[in-house]
Parts: C-alpha cells; structure tokens; sequence
C-alpha cells in the first residue's frame, strides 16, 4: 500500500497546473502507467473546472481538496470542495447522434469523466463539503 497524497489549492482556474501536476507526481511516486495517469489528470482537470467555474460561482470561491490514493490494483482520487452539490451522476448523458448545430452546450466534461473512470462516488455534506471519489482500476501488475 502506498501513502496517501493530498494537496488543497484555492478554487481558481490558474491552480489546475498545479493540480494535473500533483496528479501526475503521485502517479509517478506510486508506479501508475503513463495512459492510466493521463486519464486521472483528464478527470481530475474536468472536475475542478467544473467545481471552479459551476460549483463555486456567484459566490467567494473556496477551496478544493484532493487527495490520491493507490492500493490493491486502483487508484482512488478524492475530491473534496464546499461549492454548490452536484452529483455527476445525475447529469443527463449528451445527445452524441445529434448534429454540432443541434447539440446542447456542455455535459460532455462529465460524460467522459464517467466513460473514463471504472467508479464515481458521491456525497454532499453541507459541513464536511462535497465528497467526489474517483477510482480507476490498474492494468494487471501494476
């Protein structure tokens, strides 16, 4: 079992560098595959854009926690803010047979969050905040 990383960083936009990076360190420190890496970068930058421009907007933004964690052949990202509640989950799915001029603008950050990741968790709590869990299953042997 490897340690569990954290970081906190303020809910801005020119914090997500930092936030990838710490994604991409953890997943180096702990042996994480290069593709595997990339797509918890994707999920985690989709999410904290998300929290950041959605979560926390019309009012002070705050902060957002994120903590890695690799064991037993997954990673599990946990993503805590204390912006609005959104359960990804509930998010309609996009209309992907419609045409560009008929789409609807936005959800597809969401959309590939969950076709990318194995496992979303949620939980709102108005004290401890905004609970998302991440998890992606490793290729075997990693």
């Amino acid at each position: 079992m490897h340690p569990l990383l954290e970081i906190t960083e303020p809910a801005h936009l020119d914090r997500l560098a930092r936030l990838r990076s710490f994604v991409e360190a953890a997943c180096e420190q702990t042996g994480v595959d290069p593709t595997t890496c990339f797509a918890l970068q994707l999920a985690v930058d989709e999410v904290c854009t998300n929290i950041i421009v959605h979560g926390y907007a019309h009012r002070e933004p705050g902060l957002i926690h994120l903590s890695f964690q690799h064991d037993q052949g997954q990673v599990k990202i946990t993503i805590i803010d204390h912006g609005c509640p959104f359960d990804p989950q509930q998010a309609p799915h996009p209309d992907l047979a419609a045409s560009w001029e008929e789409r609807k603008i936005g959800g597809l950050g969401i959309y590939l969050v969950q076709t990318i990741m194995d496992e979303i968790r949620y939980q709102a709590n108005t004290e401890q905040g905004n609970r998302l869990v991440l998890i992606k299953t490793l290729p075997s042997g990693l």
